[in-house]
């Protein structure tokens, strides 16, 4: 697990003004841009210390069976308050690449892409 605090994260505006760059952003509304971008954004993250991909939006797994496809949440009462010191999101691999290298990453990854 990750934190990402978008508004604060210059990476996140970058791969926003990438994704611009790519002539099939032009015909995207706003709120489709923002899923391009929150699905397309894991490509500029450094993997975590057990080598997992960051994914925004990605669902919590089942304590039970594992699966992410939960379809029925319940609280807690009383609620438990759990400490956990959660990283940031880093960007090193990301911050080494080239202009055109970045360019090229996020256009792999609207290939891939479902909402592109």
């Amino acid at each position: 697990m990750r934190y990402l605090n978008a508004n604060l994260d210059p990476t996140f505006t970058e791969v926003d003004r990438l994704i611009g760059n790519d002539p099939r952003a032009e015909s995207l509304d706003q709120f489709k841009r923002a899923d391009v971008l929150n699905n397309v954004f894991g490509v500029a993250c450094d993997k975590d210390s057990k080598g997992h991909d960051f994914h925004i939006g990605l669902k919590a797994r089942c304590t039970h069976c594992k699966q992410r496809k939960i379809i029925v949440w319940e609280s807690i009462e009383p609620p438990k308050y759990v400490e956990k010191e959660v990283p940031h999101v880093t960007h090193e691999t990301w911050s080494a690449l080239k202009e055109s290298e970045k360019q090229s990453l996020i256009s792999t990854a609207l290939d891939k892409s479902s909402l592109a």
